[in-house]
């Protein structure tokens, strides 16, 4: 079962997929981006951030469209994961 930890390995999944996938030219070529998942707390202090891309999640909200879906292997199955949508 997952929790709050679960959340916080999409946030981090996200900022290694972004930190791998910008072009080492441009970082070598003089346009450096530092990559950061934020927490509210972090937000308060942003001094000498440099060129930074935050990552800030600040809704997390039951998918409307899922909430009721059954598994499809198994459609007696009574525990149904819960699917969220993260803003």
């Amino acid at each position: 079962m997952a929790n709050h930890t679960a959340i916080h390995a999409v946030g981090n999944g996200l900022i290694r997929f972004l930190r791998n996938t910008f072009p080492d030219a441009l970082r070598e070529g003089g346009f450096p981006c530092d990559f950061r998942l934020f927490s509210s707390k972090e937000l308060t202090d942003t001094d000498n951030l440099g060129t930074t891309l935050s990552l800030f999640l600040y809704r997390v909200t039951v998918n409307e469209f899922m909430r009721n879906a059954r598994p499809e292997h198994n459609p007696r199955q009574r525990a149904v994961p819960l699917t969220l949508d993260l803003h």
